[in-house]
């Protein structure tokens, strides 16, 4: 287990990240759960588990890959999975079988509908 630099300051990051985009994106309806994780896997910055049926979302963040983003790729970061949860219906509605096979469906739909979003949330904050 390694010791993250300046955990608490990453964390308030991630969490004010989080809750801006959430405020110009209305989802206040979402419930919205933020995990941190100091030995996650150094290849994944977050990951999100939904329950759709209940408007919530988990969301694991490995704090040192954070440690190392813009505020940018945050932003998009949070973004992603915040659309993974908005499209988590979809995407719990395919049959297990052959799942695996559209998984790479589901991330490009993801973050098209992240960037087109992106887009918006940047150019009406200029």
């Amino acid at each position: 287990m390694s010791a993250i630099r300046n955990r608490r300051q990453i964390e308030r990051r991630i969490r004010h990240t989080v809750d801006r985009l959430v405020e110009a994106m209305q989802l206040e309806w979402l419930d919205i759960y933020l995990l941190f994780d100091e030995d996650g896997d150094r290849q994944v910055i977050a990951k999100s588990v939904c329950d759709f049926q209940y408007r919530r979302v988990s969301i694991t963040w490995t704090l040192a890959e954070v440690a190392v983003l813009t505020d940018a790729e945050l932003r998009a970061t949070a973004l992603h999975e915040l659309v993974h949860a908005l499209l988590a219906p979809l995407w719990s509605s395919h049959p297990g079988q052959g799942k695996r096979s559209v998984q790479m469906l589901n991330e490009l739909a993801t973050e098209n509908v992240s960037r087109a979003v992106l887009a918006i949330l940047t150019t009406e904050s200029e």
